[in-house]
C-alpha cells in the first residue's frame, strides 16, 4: 500500500518527531511517498506543491498527524478527501484539532498517548 504521509512541516527546527512518525508507518509494512517530511525542503513553494499534489493523487490512502496546526496538512487532507482517498488522522491526547478535519465524512481519526500506542491502533485499522 503506497501511502502518502502529511506531517507539519514549516515551523519545524527538529524533526525527529517526523523521522519517527515515516519510520512507524514503514514498520507496519506500509511503502511511504513522502519521506520529505523528515527534513527541510530546498526545492520552491510551486515544486512542493506540484509534487506534493501529484504524489497525494498516486497514494492509496493518506496518513496525517494533526496535534499541531498546519496550513499544507490542512490543504493537502482536503486534496485527498475531494480525490476520494482513504483519510486516517492520528492526534497526540489532550491536542484541539479543526472541526473541519473532525466533521470530514469517511475520516478515520485514532487519538494516540505515545508511539507504541500509536502504532498498535494504527495496526487495527490498517
Amino acid at each position: 500500500m503506497l501511502v502518502y504521509v502529511a506531517l507539519p512541516m514549516v515551523h519545524r527546527e527538529d524533526f525527529s518527531f517526523n523521522e519517527r512518525y515515516v519510520k512507524l508507518i514503514e514498520e507496519l509494512g506500509l511503502e511511504v511517498i513522502s519521506k520529505w517530511v523528515t527534513s527541510m525542503d530546498t526545492i520552491t513553494p510551486r515544486e512542493v506543491f506540484l509534487r506534493d499534489i501529484k504524489s497525494i493523487e498516486k497514494s492509496d490512502v493518506i496518513i496525517a498527524d494533526v496535534s499541531e496546526p498546519s496550513h499544507g496538512v490542512g490543504m493537502e487532507l482536503m486534496y485527498a478527501f475531494l480525490k476520494g482517498k482513504e483519510i486516517i488522522v492520528t492526534v497526540k491526547a489532550g491536542s484541539k484539532v479543526s472541526y473541519m478535519i473532525l466533521g470530514m465524512p469517511n475520516v478515520k481519526v485514532i487519538w494516540y498517548n505515545s508511539f507504541d500506542d500509536l502504532k498498535v491502533k494504527l495496526r487495527k485499522v490498517l
